[in-house]
């Protein structure tokens, strides 16, 4: 051999195995600075409560089931708002879905969808969302005609590269300045270098809940998480926060439970831990004799095994089926069961048995949309691609008597099915406490 070629080979192969060191020094760096990043935030963590409000709930404002009058009517709102990205242009890298073998062809041939994005589009992008969505619940004293009581959020990021390091909790702050409010710590982590192509990066995002009365006291309680490798280092410190309002002279509290289950579990083992974690603290609550209300996003279906909307996924009055029900070109991804609480007392396995709690849902609009594509019909043929369900809603105590439960279209839109500002609808509920 050439002793040119020979050393041309040997230079060669140096720098190749110098490429493939640096690789493994780099990715094994950054495995290094992820594992030694992790942590958890320990279970029953108190919560500061921000905010200096003096309303407080009285024995006048308790609802005497004999007098219909009588009472204070009370409101609240749940709402993902996203991490202010999902517009109706945005979709998801994590999210995937099928097309109905009927629209198939109408799309090309194309079965399958996947998204692409991890973070907001842009900082305006941001900004613009997080207003929308704290806007809309502001707004829900001109539709209502007075302030809601409860504002509970998920997904609020306070400092995250996704978002753009837009503080959303801190335009929550302003826009709901009189309010009491709370803050957890839902998700922190890393820098998440995946996707290649817009990684996630760091992340600080929780949940958090404003209250127009004082709140006594609030704890952050811990949901399981998979320990698994290394999904673990992608999922951290779900958790829900339990915010007590002291109720008149019963020596009793209203609990303004706030929950997001986690998503992307396709076991469904991680869910299922965390609801029965939660009912837990239900069980706990109702046995105390509390006025008790959950609020959130359940990544689970509220309505598709409820007894008050369907049954095997079939409305039991069809004349009352929604329009929007089905009318939708992607599959309801049946086979994965585990995605739909069991709702229906007579169901020996049913989700809420021994805790006294029942399900508050609405169906007027999906609180939920498949983020795998963007909100489009991409056809023209008047039916929306996306999957649409309902996974925002509430749970409720023998003691609170609901008088409304409604799904809010967010943002101005031709169809009235709103999603301007967030993948979620927010869902209203109005309620009194009985004495």
């Amino acid at each position: 051999m050439d002793k040119k070629l020979r050393k041309g080979l040997k230079i060669g192969g140096l720098t190749v195995g110098a490429l493939v060191l640096s690789m493994v020094i780099t990715i094994g760096g950054y495995l290094v600075y992820v594992i030694g990043s992790y942590s958890r935030i320990p279970d029953d963590q108190d919560l500061f409560v921000f905010g200096l409000n003096m309303q407080t709930i009285t024995d006048a404002d308790l609802f005497d089931e004999s007098i219909p009058a009588s009472g204070t009517t009370f409101s609240a709102s749940t709402y993902n708002i996203g991490f202010g990205a999902y517009d109706r242009d945005y979709d998801f890298f994590m999210d995937e879905n099928d097309y109905k073998p009927e629209y198939v062809a109408s799309h090309g041939g194309i079965t399958h969808t996947v998204g692409s994005h991890s973070r907001a589009a842009s900082l305006e992008a941001a900004i613009r969302n997080t207003e929308g969505a704290v806007q809309t619940i502001a707004d829900l004293e001109q539709d209502y005609g007075k302030p809601v009581d409860f504002a509970l959020f998920q997904e609020v990021d306070t400092n995250a590269d996704r978002s753009y390091h837009v503080n959303q909790l801190q335009s929550m702050v302003n826009q709901f300045n009189t309010y009491d409010y709370v803050h957890a710590s839902n998700f922190h982590s890393a820098y998440l270098a995946y996707p290649l192509n817009e990684p996630i990066g760091k992340i600080n995002s929780g949940i958090s809940t404003f209250s127009r009365y004082s709140i006594d006291s609030s704890v952050r309680k811990s949901f399981y998480v998979t320990d698994a490798f290394p999904t673990k280092f992608f999922d951290l410190d779900r958790c829900y926060s339990v915010s007590k309002i002291p109720v008149g002279t019963t020596g009793k509290f209203l609990s303004i439970i706030n929950v997001h289950l986690s998503a992307y579990d396709a076991t469904g083992e991680i869910r299922a831990n965390q609801f029965n974690e939660l009912k837990g603290t239900l069980a706990a609550e109702f046995s105390a004799g509390n006025y008790v209300l959950v609020g959130g996003d359940f990544n689970h279906d509220v309505i598709y095994d409820n007894p008050a909307f369907a049954s095997e996924g079939t409305y039991i009055n069809p004349a009352a089926q929604p329009d929007w029900y089905d009318n939708y070109e992607q599959e309801r991804p049946e086979e994965y069961w585990w995605n739909y609480l069991r709702l229906d007392p007579a169901d020996p396995n049913y989700d809420l048995m021994g805790t006294g709690m029942t399900i508050a849902a609405a169906d007027n609009v999906p609180t939920c949309r498949d983020p795998s594509i963007p909100w489009q019909d991409e056809n023209n043929n008047g039916i929306l691609d996306n999957f649409l369900c309902t996974i925002d809603g509430f749970l409720v105590s023998p003691n609170l008597e609901v008088l409304l439960v409604e799904n809010i279209a967010a943002g101005e839109d031709p169809d009235n099915l709103g999603f301007a500002y967030s993948d979620h609808n927010p869902a209203y509920i109005e309620f009194k406490l009985k004495s």
